[in-house]
């Protein structure tokens, strides 16, 4: 029922959304050149507000909308702490302990936020559908939530205030905290690998010209075939999401090993992605792995970010063109360099795939024109 609201043509009415945020990031990032940042709060705040603008139809503003990021951020980190707490797994000692107070109180908040949202919405939906007569309709951008109440106005058994509430809430933990990791590990890769980040600034000359940021069109897009070939390696060695779960309904033959039917198994996108037998040289970066010609024998399965079959990620074109517009942005204004005398980066696995102390050894300098 939801797939349709993430077609093409549906996808590119958000793209003024996206140019606008990557733009105003760009001005906040101004302010930090030539030092090192927290380049993972920066783009994290960036992904949420574009996903609660996209999915939500709403900005955050003032104190509501950094009490909104704030708790955003604090209920993820409990939900990764309950994961790796097995005292907690137990719903009875979760709710008795501080972080089950804590993360109901979270709840409240963000619940509230989403259904108070909601309710504004279904006011204005219904209150424009009584001024729509004929063939008039209103061409006013819609947001992923107004696609779910025009579900639920059409069969209101098919879709509740809660469910609605749900998916909305899915939409916003899922749509900003991968997509901002994501384009921080590929800015950590780029700045580690000069070559790579100068044929991506070439390409975003050769296309883009003299156009102003708030320009950049889907035709644009489909032109960047390098900077995809870019963003595809980097979520190969760091996907967002680095293992995923699924229920066996059946008995599983691998090899002379047989897995029961109901066992819940881990498939480590991580580990898979860096099978030097599917990836030679699997620590290198090296985005021609995903050109024509080294992809054709590839198994479809042997790369799966954003997990694959029918319970693949129903927003993954949302993310990449999300992470193209973000990337060409900053990459059009900025120079990401490495910090040198610096160890290599490890990361945990929290919701998503983070580096630890959720810092990257990255400065940023003013990029001069060629």
């Amino acid at each position: 029922m939801l797939t349709p609201t993430f077609h093409f043509e549906i996808l590119d009415q958000y793209l003024p959304i996206i140019n606008q945020n990557a733009v105003d990031l760009c001005d906040k990032l101004s302010n930090h050149v030539f030092s090192n940042i927290n380049l993972v709060t920066h783009v994290s705040n960036l992904t949420l507000k574009i996903i609660v603008e996209t999915a939500m139809g709403t900005k955050l503003k003032g104190k509501e909308g950094e009490e909104y990021i704030k708790t955003v951020n604090k209920t993820c980190d409990l939900m990764s702490l309950r994961a790796q707490d097995p005292i907690l797994y137990h719903d009875t000692f979760f709710y008795f302990s501080w972080a089950g107070y804590q993360t109901r109180k979270y709840l409240k908040i963000l619940h509230q936020f989403t259904e108070n949202v909601i309710k504004e919405r279904k006011a204005e939906y219904l209150d424009q559908k009584q001024k729509e007569t004929g063939k008039s309709r209103s061409k006013k951008r819609k947001a992923f939530l107004d696609f779910l109440i025009e579900f639920s106005e059409q069969d209101p058994t098919s879709m509740t205030d809660q469910d609605i509430r749900e998916e909305v809430d899915t939409f916003m933990f899922e749509g900003h905290d991968t997509t901002s990791m994501s384009l921080c590990w590929t800015l950590y890769l780029l700045a580690a690998n000069q070559d790579v980040q100068d044929k991506i600034v070439s390409e975003i000359e050769d296309i883009f010209g003299s156009l102003e940021c708030n320009e950049i069109q889907n035709e644009h897009l489909k032109k960047m075939e390098y900077l995809e070939k870019v963003i595809k390696e980097s979520l190969r060695l760091y996907p967002s999401v680095p293992y995923i779960s699924r229920w066996l309904e059946y008995d599983l033959q691998l090899g002379e090993f047989t897995i029961p039917a109901q066992s819940n198994i881990a498939i480590v996108t991580y580990w898979l992605h860096r099978n030097s037998e599917i990836y030679p040289d699997p620590e290198k970066f090296d985005p021609e792995r995903f050109s024509k010609e080294n992809s054709a024998a590839r198994h479809s399965f042997a790369y799966i970010p954003f997990s694959a079959g029918p319970r693949n990620c129903i927003g993954q074109r949302f993310a990449m063109l999300e992470e193209k517009v973000v990337l060409i942005q900053l990459l059009r204004k900025f120079k990401f360099e490495a910090i040198p005398n610096q160890d290599k980066v490890k990361c945990y696995i929290g919701v998503v795939l983070r580096p630890l102390d959720n810092m990257l050894p990255v400065r940023i300098v003013p990029r001069t024109s060629r």
